[in-house]
């Protein structure tokens, strides 16, 4: 096996594609490479939140709790793998991204994943007027059935009905090479475009914006339009510069807007001068016609959000780019003007062969009598319920010149190019609006994390946009959280909320629909002049059914070395996972993962989910250390940190994995990372994270596999297969404790100490550094916590008793559901993935989509190139309209190679923070 997996391994595995022989070759890779770990991961999490249709920013940007929709608590949360959160992170930055961070980086967000779910989701694209599709062919109705292990939406047997016009396929189909035609941030770059654009004259400012990344370019001109250029090669254009809510629909939707006639004429009539140089055609003396088409984006709905929303397909001779790799989106809002814009230019040159095409009937009767071996990718997507929707009611910013206000923010430094001035930005957190500051000391930066500006406002010809004349700036405290959840009430003096910590706020110009009792999440800010006015920006009405998630915060720590008693240097960091209380959910998680249990992921439709876990002390390395002098065949005896972990599946078939850490002989020598294999594993669990003595034989891992008939990975080629096990320290008890949280000084050093009301004994928790920021940010809840603590009673700190932490959560139910985890860590069985058992196809086209191409970060981005390949596409849904489904087939006799091996993934830009 190379390095590392490929990016169309990766892809494959993602999207469940690999076949289960080479499955297993990669999991074991997997199970010893962090790096494709965490590659993998991150592209599961992006195709799963396109393929349920979710906004990005619910995975980037943490709402607050009851923000979360229940679509997004159960598939994003957890289907989606855990990753580690820094334990040194600014804790008032966590709050303020806790409270919903940049609406600006909210709305950009939403606009990436608007471009990227046409990677996953080709849709029926209506033409745009003026344009040419294929002439039709002949009205088929066919039906057939694929068994379960085809994987079309899952591993379920799926009955397939072709309703559908079939377009007339060509015999043969030339081949493009495709590549991004904006290789260079340049000004130049900028000026060409907004002149096509119509912007007329902008300036320059280079800066770290939302979307683009570093070094990416912006320009304004004086209405605020701005165009941005950023380092993945396209552009983004918004009507009113840093104006998120035009782009977001976060608002109650206008009483009155555009028809989807007129909101289609405007953005044809934006994009039709742009096509020619979204996609150029070089090195042919007689290039393809290149057209376009428009599709309507059903999520998120005009009718919730006051936008119409349209993806460009460009066309090559009629045939589209349904891929739509080179994404492209027009955004068109209630007032029948084009908002935004997303731009992709790329560029096309022949490869100089053409392939011949299967035929389109043939294939899809070969298709629908169960031959697997044409798909080529599948997807659905679940409408969510109406009602399981939030609304939401937007409170613009209203000033009055020279009203002193304070705003909570993030601040943004834009340089200037070509003359321009530097502009220094405050992006509010709880409000829709941009400011630009005034009179600010030059040294406040992106660098300078949250902040509270307290100033003189000024007005702006543009709308969202004021000017701020600074008198104060201090860092934003956690109190200063920006985000309420509770109840309204309405009094005869207004709408009153009422807060889940027992505060109680008046809302000015509340949204006349609130009925009396509702349950909302507010965003806002107290006023300066009446702390118990809250300045609202956004309220979100909640839907009745559903109850309030309860947060709850699970810490997973690794165990630390045996007594003596480790000092804070030698103790591992903790690892922090948050996750939001609801159906419990698990996956497969690798045999060789790190000793301590992992919150694991629920199984996502068709994606083979691998989780990232972070490598702990002991985590697996490619060799054993060289004091292991055990071969495969030993019969020995070993003593070490036991962890079980696995999951059930949706019949209750319990599947577990368990390892060891045995400790190096000396302090000096590294510790040995060994998978454990035999036939009662989860016999092992009530000892889980517990020093244990297990006695067996060295096995091979095709040995190990071959006897207990899968796969046992492990990171150097030896497995312990169990014979017997029995704690090795009797001692050391494990179990759970709950109490308030205190950082207090003992004997010259800052301790956590837990004050159990179990026991009504007050413990010392064992940690280093990080892990004293972490109980200090639990600490400032003043909200008892739960832990699962190992206890060894020779440990002692200032005649404290000494508590191991390896779990911790906080929330109604705590202390059970850790009492559950105590000696069944496995959790109940996982949800049946969903996903469509019968689909009506109403569509069949023929199109191009791009492999190949492949964007990295910049430092490592070339002229990357991709390779146009024709597949067939069935659309289609299921009959009760639950499920919308795509289906790729191939289109040729012979698969195309990919040059590199990778498929075309559009990568998405991490939101900048401070």
């Amino acid at each position: 096996m190379k390095k590392h997996l490929t990016d169309r391994q990766l892809s494959e595995l993602a999207e469940g594609l690999m076949p289960p022989d080479q499955q297993a070759v990669a999991k074991a890779h997997l199970a010893s490479c962090p790096r494709c770990r965490e590659a993998l991961a991150d592209r599961q999490a992006l195709i799963e939140r396109l393929r349920r249709g979710l906004p990005a920013y619910l995975e980037q940007v943490p709402l607050p709790p009851t923000l979360r929709w229940d679509a997004a608590r159960h598939q994003v949360l957890k289907a989606t793998s855990p990753r580690s959160e820094s334990l040194r992170r600014n804790a008032m930055w966590k709050g303020m991204r806790a409270a919903v961070g940049s609406f600006i980086a909210l709305a950009l967000l939403l606009g990436m994943v608007l471009v990227l779910s046409a990677i996953f989701r080709p849709m029926s694209a209506p033409l745009a007027p003026g344009e040419e599709g294929a002439p039709p062919g002949p009205v088929v109705e066919m039906t057939g059935a694929l068994p379960s292990d085809a994987g079309l939406f899952g591993p379920r047997p799926v009955t397939l009905t072709v309703q559908a016009t079939l377009p007339t396929v060509p015999e043969r189909l030339p081949l493009y090479r495709v590549e991004l035609a904006l290789h260079e941030i340049a000004p130049e770059t900028i000026h060409r475009w907004a002149d096509r654009l119509g912007m007329g004259p902008v300036q320059i400012y280079r800066g770290d914006l939302p979307m683009a990344g570093p070094n990416s370019l912006i320009g304004l001109d004086e209405g605020w339009r701005s165009l941005t250029l950023n380092t993945e090669g396209a552009l983004v254009f918004q009507r009113r510069g840093f104006r998120s809510s035009e782009m977001m629909g976060l608002v109650a939707p206008p009483q009155e807007m555009v028809g989807e006639s007129e909101a289609r004429a405007a953005a044809t009539a934006f994009i039709r001068p742009l096509v020619p140089y979204l996609a150029t055609v070089e090195g042919v003396d007689s290039p393809p016609s290149v057209g376009f088409s428009l599709t309507l984006r059903e999520e998120p709905s005009p009718a919730d959000t006051g936008v119409w929303a349209y993806q460009v397909e460009i066309t090559l001779d009629g045939v589209p780019l349904a891929s739509e790799a080179p994404g492209n989106m027009v955004l068109v809002g209630a007032d029948g003007e084009v908002t935004a814009a997303f731009l992709t230019p790329v560029r096309l040159t022949p490869t100089g062969e053409q392939v011949t095409l299967r035929p389109l009937q043939e294939t899809l009767q070969a298709f629908l009598q169960g031959d697997a071996s044409l798909l080529r990718g599948s997807r659905w997507g679940e409408t969510p319920p109406s009602d399981a929707t939030p609304r939401f009611f937007q409170r613009p910013l209203s000033f009055q010149e020279g009203d002193r206000i304070a705003v909570n923010g993030w601040v943004q430094r834009l340089s200037g190019v070509e003359g321009a001035p530097d502009l220094l930005l405050l992006h509010t957190v709880t409000s829709v609006g941009t400011f630009v500051l005034e009179g600010v000391d030059p040294t406040l930066s992106s660098e300078s994390g949250p902040v509270r500006v307290e100033g003189t406002v000024g007005r702006t010809n543009v709308p969202d946009l004021w000017r701020l004349r600074v008198e104060r700036v201090m860092p934003m405290s956690p109190e200063d959280k920006g985000s309420w959840d509770g109840v309204v009430e309405w009094r005869e003096d207004g709408l009153w909320l009422k807060t889940l910590e027992g505060q109680q706020f008046r809302l000015l110009d509340p949204p006349e629909e609130l009925p009396d009792g509702a349950r909302v999440s507010v965003m806002g800010m107290p006023a300066l002049d009446d702390p118990q006015r809250l300045e609202w920006g956004l309220l979100v009405l909640l839907p009745e059914e559903e109850p309030p998630p309860e947060r709850v915060a699970q810490v997973v720590m690794p165990p630390p070395p045996p007594p003596p008693l480790p000092t804070p240097a030698s103790l591992p960091t903790a690892t922090v996972t948050e996750t939001i209380e609801g159906p419990a959910a698990g996956a497969p998680v690798s045999p060789t993962a790190p000793p301590a249990p992992i919150p694991v992921p629920a199984q996502a439709s068709e994606v083979v989910v691998v989780p990232a876990v972070p490598l702990a002390q002991g985590a697996p390395s490619p060799e054993p250390p060289s004091w292991w002098e055990h071969q495969p065949g030993d019969e020995v005896t070993v003593v070490g940190l036991l962890s079980v972990n696995g999951f059930r599946e949706p019949d209750g078939t319990l599947h577990a994995w368990a390892n060891l850490i045995v400790e190096g002989p000396t302090e000096d020598a590294p510790n040995l990372f060994l998978s454990l294999a035999g036939e009662d594993l989860e016999a092992l669990a009530p000892w889980d994270g517990l020093h244990v003595r297990v006695r067996g034989q060295i096995l091979t891992e095709e040995e190990a596999a071959e006897k207990l008939g899968e796969p046992v990975p492990s990171p150097f080629g030896q497995v312990l297969w169990v014979e017997e096990a029995e704690p090795a320290w009797p001692e050391e008890t494990k179990d759970v404790y709950s109490g308030s949280l205190r950082i207090e000084s003992v004997e010259g050093r800052e301790v956590a100490l837990l004050d159990d009301e179990l026991t009504g004994q007050t413990f010392a928790l064992a940690g280093g550094e990080g892990d004293l920021d972490l109980y200090r940010r639990y600490a400032r809840l003043e909200e008892p916590i739960a832990i699962i603590g190992i206890r060894v009673p020779q440990e002692q700190v200032g005649g404290y008793p000494v508590l191991r932490m390896v779990r911790l959560s906080t929330g109604e139910g705590a202390v059970e559901d850790l009492r559950r985890q105590l000696t069944d860590p496995f959790g109940p069985p996982i949800p049946a993935p969903s996903g469509p058992t019968e689909v009506v196809i109403e569509e069949v086209k023929l199109a191009y989509t791009v492999q190949g191409l492949h964007q990295g970060p910049p430092a490592e981005r070339g002229r990357e190139t991709g390779i146009t390949e024709p597949l067939y596409l069935l659309i289609g849904h299921s009959p009760d309209g639950r499920y919308q489904v795509a289906i790729r087939l191939q289109a040729t006799e012979e698969a195309i190679p990919s040059e590199p091996p990778s498929v075309f993934f559009l990568t998405p830009t991490t939101v900048p923070g401070p």
